[in-house]
C-alpha cells in the first residue's frame, strides 16, 4: 500500500509539472498577400509558409517557402517559387504579446514566364517559355500580435532581390500562425 501511495504521488507530481504552461521556441505561420514582380509590372498573389525558431528575446531565425503567381502584366503567365533562410532582430524585444522585427537573409528563387512572341494568320500565336534560377537576398519588416496562448496574427512587408537581373519581388502579406 505504501508503494502504491508513493507511485501515485510521483505520477501526480510528474503530470502536474508537465501540465504547466511552457512557451515553445518554435512557431509556424502561413501568409497570403500581394506583390509586384520584375520592375513592378506584374502583380502577383503571394503565399508563404514559415517556420520560426526564437533564439532569445531579441533574435529569431526562420526558414520559409513562398509561391507567387501573376496572370497580368507584360507576360501571359509568370510564377515564382522561393525558399529563404532569414535572420530577424526584434529591436523592442519579443515580449511574447507583440513582436516587431526587422530581418534579412538569403533566398533561392525559381522564376518562370510564359508569353506569346508573335502572331500570324496561318499559325496563330507563337509562345515562348523562360525559366530563371537565381540566389538573392531578402529585406523584411514584420509585426505580429499574439492572440491567446497559442495563436499569432501579423503583417509583413518584404523585398526580395536576386543577384542576377529579373529576380525582384516586393509586396505585403497578412500572416496567421500557431505556436508549436
Amino acid at each position: 500500500m505504501k508503494k502504491l501511495f508513493v507511485l501515485a504521488l510521483c505520477l501526480g507530481l510528474i503530470m502536474g509539472l508537465s501540465a504547466q504552461e511552457r512557451s515553445s521556441k518554435f512557431d509556424f505561420k502561413f501568409g497570403t498577400g500581394f506583390g509586384l514582380m520584375g520592375s513592378g509590372d506584374m502583380r502577383t498573389l503571394s503565399l508563404e509558409n514559415e517556420l520560426n525558431y526564437r533564439i532569445n528575446k531579441y533574435f529569431t531565425v526562420a526558414a520559409s517557402l513562398g509561391y507567387g503567381k501573376s496572370e497580368s502584366g507584360v507576360h501571359e503567365h509568370a510564377a515564382y517559387l522561393m525558399g529563404s533562410l532569414n535572420f530577424f532582430v526584434s529591436p523592442f524585444r519579443n515580449n511574447q504579446r507583440n513582436n516587431f522585427r526587422i530581418g534579412g537573409g538569403a533566398s533561392f528563387f525559381n522564376h518562370t514566364n510564359f508569353y506569346w512572341t508573335s502572331w500570324n494568320e496561318q499559325d496563330g500565336y507563337t509562345w515562348d517559355f523562360n525559366r530563371t534560377r537565381t540566389t538573392g537576398f531578402n529585406v523584411i519588416l514584420e509585426d505580429e500580435q499574439r492572440i491567446g496562448s497559442r495563436f499569432l496574427i501579423g503583417a509583413k512587408l518584404f523585398l526580395t532581390a536576386g543577384v542576377a537581373q529579373g529576380g525582384i519581388v516586393s509586396g505585403a502579406m497578412i500572416k496567421v500562425g500557431v505556436i508549436l
